[in-house]
């Protein structure tokens, strides 16, 4: 991990952790979680985005309480099935699609495995918004609004600048975590490359929300425990 200011932070893939689902049907591949020691000491995380590696037809994992985005990231694709909702098919990359963890969820390739793109935050505490940027989106100015934000590049590179640091530029896999008490002000994202493709993740908290009413619990765990990892 690179910080290149207070609460701002340049992840690389050795800063990620790879770890197995909990179905054993594929890996995930963890860019950021919070807390930060979430499922290493045991407590659930509040948010998460990972890389999801789904090999086979088979069921996505429960997570109550938990809103979930996801997009196709490379892969033929594939489609969705909720007990609570009609089928969604999944085949254009880089498009967001949001559901809720609770749902039951299976999931079928079209034409063999894929990874997707994985954002989950405990709507009680947090909500989420994911923005796909391409190089026509950029550059773009990020103000400090009071917010967490993930910056994912797929393609190509990104360049992120501020009038306190140096510029700094992320290559495809990497990653730019911006805390919500970033003191660097505003951040700039500037693209020059043609075919650049990055997500920006943004989570906002809930305004009136106390450990107690959030539905983790003075322990930090939730009513019906949904198990980790998973897809």
């Amino acid at each position: 991990m690179q910080e290149l200011a207070a609460s701002v932070q340049r992840l690389t893939p050795g800063d990620y952790r790879r770890m197995r689902w909990k179905n054993g049907r594929g890996w995930t591949t963890e860019l950021a979680v919070h807390p930060r020691a979430a499922q290493l000491d045991g407590q659930p995380f509040a948010w998460r985005v990972s890389l999801a590696e789904v090999e086979s037809d088979g069921e996505f994992s429960a997570f109550p309480g938990y809103d979930r985005t996801i997009l196709l990231a490379e892969g033929g694709g594939m489609e969705l099935h909720f007990a609570d909702a009609p089928p969604r098919r999944i085949a254009e990359p880089y498009q967001p699609f949001g559901f809720k963890g609770e749902w039951r969820t299976r999931c079928h390739l079209l034409n063999g495995p894929v990874r997707d793109f994985n954002v989950m935050s405990l709507r009680a505490r947090f909500t989420q918004r994911i923005v796909v940027l391409r190089p026509a989106d950029l550059p773009l100015e990020l103000a400090d609004a009071g917010q967490t934000r993930l910056v994912h590049v797929f393609r190509g590179a990104v360049t992120v600048a501020s009038g306190i640091l140096s510029p700094a530029t992320l290559a495809a896999g990497e990653s730019l975590r911006i805390e919500n008490d970033n003191p660097a002000g505003k951040l700039q994202l500037i693209c020059e490359a043609a075919g650049a493709v990055a997500a920006l993740v943004t989570f906002a908290a809930v305004t009136g929300v106390t450990a107690e009413n959030s539905g983790m619990g003075s322990g930090g765990v939730l009513p019906d425990n949904p198990g980790f990892p998973t897809a």
